[in-house]
Formats: C-alpha cells, structure tokens, sequence
C-alpha cells in the first residue's frame, strides 16, 4: 500500500461568493477545517472554510 500525502482544498463554490473573496487565504489552516469529502484518488480533500463568510445583500 502506497501512503498519499493529503492536499487539503478548499470548496471553490464558497470561495467564489465568500465576503473575502479578494484575499489572500493561502496562509489558513487548510488542514484543520471541516472535511467535506474524504481524499480521493489523488490525496485531495475538499474542506469547509472557517473563514467563510457570505456577504450581506
């Protein structure tokens, strides 16, 4: 069995409507948000963002 390093993302959908949308997110703790999928083939876990906030209308 091969061990995968995890890379952890974050949900592009959220991130495209998020308050912060124009900010540089590269330094959060991708690693410590909530999965919302677990790693696929490639070692890839899609995330929910702590930071994510919905701009108010």
């Amino acid at each position: 069995m091969i061990n995968k390093k995890l890379t952890y993302q974050l949900k592009g959908g959220m991130c495209r409507v998020c308050l912060f949308s124009n900010e540089d997110c590269s330094k959060m703790k991708f690693h410590e948000m909530q999965p919302i999928s677990k790693g696929d083939s490639d070692g890839v876990v899609i995330v929910r963002c702590d930071g994510f906030k919905r701009p108010e209308n």
